[in-house]
């Protein structure tokens, strides 16, 4: 009852506080930067990564209400429950191999617009709309399945992955083929040279066809 009459009154002063200490707000800002980047080396999973901002941002609340405005501190660390749940979230899935399954759904379904296994009219490629997504030949011995960058990046934004850190947690597993230390590959489609991540053939295979 003492919570459901009382609600709302601290989220009323938070916001009148951030509107008078608008000069401090980099150091805010600096504070909150501060401590996602703790939460974030803390673990070694980018989903767990993701959740970093958040408990960042309760962190830096937590702060200004027992520092700025008075709330008694708690006697237990209230964060603490939500770290061993960021890591449990980590474990509890195998989210590089998920997006990969993800990833090569969505390479099935538009392999239309992979320059191999493209239409053609009247003897001649059709391009696909907004061109070329990559390369996958047509033949029982195709070794990878080639995804330009650009298509590779935009795929995975829409699907409300980070890029960078799918790619890396690819390359870490050897799921790519690279060149080097770049994750992408020199790739011929239609005659001309792009960049492509090239996904290995034994790796499609364990992903599409084993639980």
């Amino acid at each position: 009852m003492v919570v459901a009459d009382n609600y709302g009154h601290l989220g009323r002063k938070m916001v009148e506080y951030l509107i008078a200490m608008t000069p401090q707000h980099e150091d805010l800002r600096g504070m909150y930067r501060e401590a996602r980047d703790y939460f974030s080396q803390s673990v070694n999973n980018p989903v767990a990564r993701r959740h970093s901002a958040y408990l960042a941002v309760l962190h830096v609340t937590s702060r200004i209400l027992h520092t700025q405005l008075g709330m008694p501190e708690p006697k237990c660390d209230v964060l603490e429950p939500l770290l061993e749940a960021q890591a449990y979230m980590a474990s509890d899935a195998d989210r590089p191999l998920e997006v990969l399954r993800d990833v090569l759904t969505w390479v099935t379904v538009n392999q239309t617009g992979f320059y191999g296994r493209h239409m053609c009219r009247q003897g001649e490629d059709v391009v696909p709309h907004g061109g070329w997504k990559g390369r996958w030949d047509d033949k029982e011995d195709w070794t990878h399945i080639f995804i330009v960058n650009n298509a590779m990046n935009l795929v995975l934004k829409q699907m409300s992955h980070h890029p960078p850190e799918v790619i890396q947690s690819w390359m870490s597993r050897g799921y790519l083929e690279c060149n080097g230390k770049a994750p992408t590959k020199p790739t011929r489609i239609a005659g001309a040279v792009a960049r492509c991540y090239a996904i290995k053939r034994e790796v499609v295979d364990a992903c599409m066809y084993t639980d």
